[in-house]
């Protein structure tokens, strides 16, 4: 199937979700988000930089079960420019009214800085880390030379046996999902 037909799939995929069983999905991946994390943190010697993004649509809320954002810095992407992406980190984002999205409301306070794990968001993905963005290619240009852990976030419904790739397209770590943890390379 053509990428254009995946992502019309994938958006169907998603729309069939009540918003009552989305809260609960939405919750559910957090906690097997969370638990991860704290996991891969034990092995590194500082507090680790999560790259992460701002729900869009139907895109699940990573961060739903977290009430310990203190445990890691997060950084948001910011700064479009050239159809490039940076990461921004400052010492409170509010949780509870995230509004950053691809490109910042404010980088008051903010510095650029590049994280040790980068949450990736996508509309199809494959349990060997194949992903399915929305088409821009912002975060395939960014994970050219991402050295840190890659890691993709979806629901179950959102994995697909395989998807096609081009050369561009960048492979994940690790795909999360509300049931399993998907591990490829690390």
């Amino acid at each position: 199937m053509e990428k254009k037909k995946l992502r019309a799939d994938a958006k169907s995929r998603l729309a069939m979700i009540s918003q009552i069983d989305k809260e609960s999905l939405d919750k559910d991946l957090s906690r097997v988000l969370i638990d991860s994390l704290h996991e891969y943190s034990l092995q590194k010697d500082h507090k680790l930089n999560i790259g992460a993004f701002d729900p869009i649509q139907v895109e699940p809320v990573w961060f739903k079960a977290w009430n310990e954002f203190d445990a890691f810095n997060f950084s948001f992407p910011g700064d479009l420019n050239d159809n490039s992406m940076s990461f921004y980190s400052k010492e409170n984002w509010d949780f509870n009214n995230l509004n950053i999205g691809i490109g910042l409301e404010s980088l008051t306070d903010a510095k650029e800085v590049v994280p040790d794990v980068l949450i990736v968001p996508g509309l199809a993905f494959t349990k060997d880390g194949c992903r399915l963005g929305r088409g821009k290619g912002f975060y395939d240009r960014y994970l050219t030379n991402f050295k840190g852990l890659k890691i993709g976030v979806c629901f179950e419904c959102q994995i697909y046996d395989q998807l096609p790739t081009d050369e561009h397209d960048q492979r994940l770590d690790w795909v999360i999902t509300e049931k399993n943890i998907y591990k490829g390379r690390h």
